[in-house]
């Protein structure tokens, strides 16, 4: 996977999921710098990484969250993550700051760009335990949709309660899905 910083456009990280190698680009890709800071992990593979202003991310799993202040050259896993494993990171688009993950606990939210976490789904419901994607509402940040392995959910209010989107989705043929209106 690639990410672009936004506050830098020539600037590319790449993450390789097997082999937990992290690569940098400052050149707009045209050439690539192994990031040699970054942790071997053994047993562990790299599910995702983002950049937010001033910091880049990578989620393992196992292994947490890991944070770079410089571009990649130092690496620390950030505090209260080490025994997550992170399958997925998104931003809301309105507000960096604002970040919300999908990992083996549920999802996770930060609001001082991924300084501190806390988790905003219950512990209660077994179906939302391994989230594998995230995404926010463009203009709310307390709607964040999480996908498992096998359905989507929703909360509308920072994961105070959450709901099976299903209710969002008609399947008419095995392998197509429509939204319904």
């Amino acid at each position: 996977m690639i990410r672009l910083d936004p506050g830098k456009p020539e600037t590319l990280m790449a993450v390789a999921m097997r082999g937990t190698a992290v690569f940098r680009s400052r050149d707009g890709a045209a050439n690539w710098t192994l990031l040699p800071a970054f942790p071997e992990l053994p047993n562990a593979r790299l599910d995702c990484g983002l950049i937010i202003p001033g910091k880049w991310l990578v989620g393992s799993a196992p292994g947490g969250l890991w944070s770079s202040t410089d571009e990649g050259d130092h690496w620390g896993v950030v505090p209260g993550t080490e025994r997550l494993s992170v399958f997925a990171i998104a931003v809301w688009q309105k507000d960096p700051r604002v970040l919300a993950a999908g990992t083996n606990q549920g999802v996770w939210m930060s609001n001082d760009s991924a300084q501190t976490w806390r988790r905003v789904s219950p512990k209660t419901i077994d179906d939302l335990s391994a989230i594998v994607s995230v995404a926010f509402d463009p203009e709310k940040a307390g709607t964040i949709y999480a996908g498992t392995p096998h359905l989507p959910w929703k909360t509308t209010n920072g994961g105070k309660t959450w709901q099976k989107a299903l209710s969002l989705i008609h399947i008419s043929e095995p392998t197509r899905l429509r939204r319904i209106s």
